[in-house]
């Protein structure tokens, strides 16, 4: 009983199936190379044309405000927005058509132009076919027209498509560079196209950046204007119906009224008040003080006392002569000084004769007078500070009413003055947007062409080199799956070692294939590629 097992094939049973079947191995290897080389060889040639374009952060990026508002923030952009931007306008459907219609289709691709639409008749027959009949002539030429208008349409989308694959935008890394190539079968097409589509592509870009800002900044200078000028119109007819030619100049004139009666008023209270008081006191001492009273008192010394005062005068003189000559506890001296005090006393008790007159008050005609003068004084001033009451309240009055009517007037000055301010941001502006439509008039961007594109002399595509890679890479991987297919598919042992591997017991002896009848006496060599007829096992 022979049982089979599953073993891995050895290194010479991997050569003996490549032999086998090296033909078949070797055509699957050859084929892909053959046609990748010839593929590479019979494609059609395509030139291309390179420049390079250079975004700096000029004008078109710099945020600007549209609005009036000074303390708004304007958006910033990054320079990689800026290219993106630049990208999109270069690949734009609208800049690739106006590329085409000046280049021309039949110029940049002759086989579009060989399409030709249906014929515009029959074309439009197809369509009016479910009308009635006969049809009118006029109908038949708008309906021709309109047919070769779709044809030419149609050749003209093909052309931009194909051109939209035949360029290449790409920006360089690390830098504010933008590469840009147009690949086409003439190179001279390709060069034309290429400074057709960058020249074409300036124009779009001033284009998409240009605002034209200068006639709407214009027409809001003179809405402005036209509004300062009704605002003035309607704060003059205002002062002039409520009299305020000069309202800084009337309030200090009338604040400085009010401070002047105010302080006038102050003084004649003071003065009323110390008048009042002035009357009181007067008419309290004309009340205390008598009408009459003594007037003056007139004494005449007698005699008597005239002989004795003479008298004691002369004992004074001896007392104090004797005072010099005698001691103080003298006789003499003593009796002389007892003399002296009697005199003296005589002297003093001696009476004289007195005379005392008595009138009318001299003080009284003074105080009256004094009241009359205070009371005169008086009567005036009631009358006074109460017109200098009246004149402080009237001049408050007339200050609240020239505060209430000063309102609109500001308020009129005020829009006045904004619309002045924003006239004159509105004039710098517009100077700005003068200057801004001038250099996009002179197409004075930010965007230069770094690199001028020249007439390419090798071309770019079908890359040989690529395509022989591609062919080998195919011939190895078909002659591989050839050589796995003839591995695994097949019928015959090719060899001892796989007859010991598959059957799993060892080979004997291999006979030799025998020769057909006519070619027995030839000898034939052992061929181990074809099954032995009789194989011994044990």
């Amino acid at each position: 009983m022979i049982i089979a097992t599953a073993s891995q094939p050895s290194f010479y049973e991997l050569l003996t199936v490549g032999f086998r079947y090296k033909r078949a191995i070797l055509t699957a290897f050859l084929l892909p190379m053959i046609v990748a080389v010839g593929w590479a060889y019979s494609a059609q040639k395509l030139y291309q044309a390179d420049s390079k374009v250079i975004v700096r952060a000029g004008r078109e990026y710099v945020p600007v405000l549209e609005t009036g508002d000074r303390n708004a923030m304007p958006p910033s952009g990054t320079m990689q927005e800026a290219i993106d931007t630049e990208v999109e306008i270069l690949t734009s459907k609208d800049v690739l058509e106006e590329v085409v219609d000046k280049i021309g289709i039949g110029r940049l691709y002759p086989a579009l132009a060989g399409v030709q639409p249906p014929h515009p008749i029959l074309t439009w027959l197809s369509e009016q076919s479910g009308q009635s009949w006969p049809l009118d002539v006029a109908n038949l030429l708008k309906g021709m027209a309109a047919t070769v208008e779709r044809g030419r349409q149609s050749a003209r989308n093909l052309a931009v498509a194909a051109l939209a694959k035949d360029l290449k935008v790409t920006p360089v890394k690390l830098s504010n560079v933008i590469q840009v190539s147009v690949r086409n079968p003439d190179p001279v097409a390709a060069n034309e196209t290429l400074h057709q589509l960058l020249a074409t592509f300036q124009v779009h870009h001033v284009a998409a950046f240009n605002r034209e800002r200068s006639p709407v900044l214009e027409d809001q200078i003179r809405d402005n204007l036209a509004q300062i000028s009704r605002l003035e119109n309607t704060r003059a007819t205002y002062r002039n119906n409520n009299l305020l030619f000069a309202v800084g100049e009337q309030r200090t004139a009338l604040i400085q009224q009010e401070a002047h009666d105010v302080a006038e008023l102050q003084e004649v209270r003071i003065r009323q008040a110390f008048l009042q008081e002035q009357v009181r006191f007067l008419g309290a001492q004309l009340k205390e003080l008598p009408h009459t009273m003594k007037l003056d008192t007139a004494t005449q010394p007698s005699a008597g006392a005239q002989s004795t005062e003479r008298s004691l005068q002369e004992l004074k003189a001896k007392e104090g002569l004797f005072a010099t000559r005698f001691k103080p506890d003298s006789r003499i001296l003593l009796d002389l000084q007892a003399d002296v005090a009697a005199h003296q006393e005589v002297v003093n008790k001696s009476k004289s004769m007195s005379t005392v007159r008595s009138g009318l008050n001299p003080v009284l005609p003074t105080l009256e007078i004094q009241l009359l003068t205070a009371r005169s004084e008086l009567a005036p001033l009631e009358d006074k500070g109460t017109d200098l009451a009246a004149a402080v309240a009237r001049i408050d009055e007339q200050l609240q009413t020239v505060s209430m009517k000063e309102l609109p007037l500001l308020d009129l000055d005020r829009k006045i003055s904004q619309l002045d301010l924003a006239t004159n941001a509105l004039r710098q502006r517009l100077e700005d947007s003068r200057f801004l439509d001038e250099l996009d008039h002179e197409h004075l961007t930010s965007v230069t062409v770094i690199e001028n594109s020249t007439v390419p002399e090798k071309p770019v595509a079908p890359r040989k080199i690529l395509y022989g890679a591609a062919g080998l890479v195919c011939g190895f991987i078909t002659a591989a799956c050839v050589f796995l297919i003839g591995l695994t598919f097949c019928n015959r042992f090719l060899s001892v070692d796989m007859v010991e591997r598959v059957l799993g017991v060892p080979v004997v002896a291999v006979l030799p294939l025998l020769p057909p009848l006519g070619r027995r006496g030839a000898s034939l060599p052992l061929e181990v590629s074809r099954m032995p007829r009789r194989i011994g096992a044990r």
